[in-house]
């Protein structure tokens, strides 16, 4: 089995097989567009490689094909402010209560404001056996201004 590296850029830390260390000048900025903590890492499924993140237009691919569900994690009035259509609200504090109504089996994206928030919900889903899960890097307003300039940006 593989070890799973994790790199949080902007909480300074790289864990791989347990240990801690500060981030090096090696370690890779985090993108200014996202304004996100980015983690680097993919994780074993079996004989495929499933990235920790995924890009707006990706999952809009992944969508489209039927290949993947989507879920909200932002609150209640952060949909009703912009959302994307098929999407099911499940704010990030409700995840952990409400995560039989997800299929470990499937291939979940977990969308937010800016990708912060889908970040951790990701990192907690695979956690809990839900190895396929993905956050869309940037969240909703990236996909707004990659993907449906229709979605407003707030």
């Amino acid at each position: 089995m593989k070890a799973i590296s994790i790199v949080f850029v902007g909480l300074g830390l790289l864990v791989g097989c347990g240990e801690k260390k500060q981030q090096t000048a090696a370690t890779p900025a985090a993108p200014a567009s996202t304004g996100a903590a980015t983690a680097a890492t993919t994780k074993s499924t079996g004989a495929m490689e499933v990235s920790i993140e995924i890009t707006p237009e990706e999952a809009k691919q992944k969508l489209d094909q039927g290949e993947a569900v989507l879920i909200d994690v932002r609150e209640p009035w952060e949909v009703q402010t912009a959302s994307v259509a098929g999407a099911k609200n499940i704010p990030m504090g409700d995840v952990a209560s409400r995560q039989q109504e997800l299929d470990p089996d499937k291939n979940i994206l977990v969308l937010c404001h800016h990708g912060v928030r889908s970040l951790k919900v990701t990192n907690w889903l695979r956690e809990h056996g839900f190895e396929k899960a993905q956050s869309v890097r940037g969240g909703i307003d990236a996909w707004s201004k990659k993907v449906d300039p229709k979605v407003p940006t707030y």
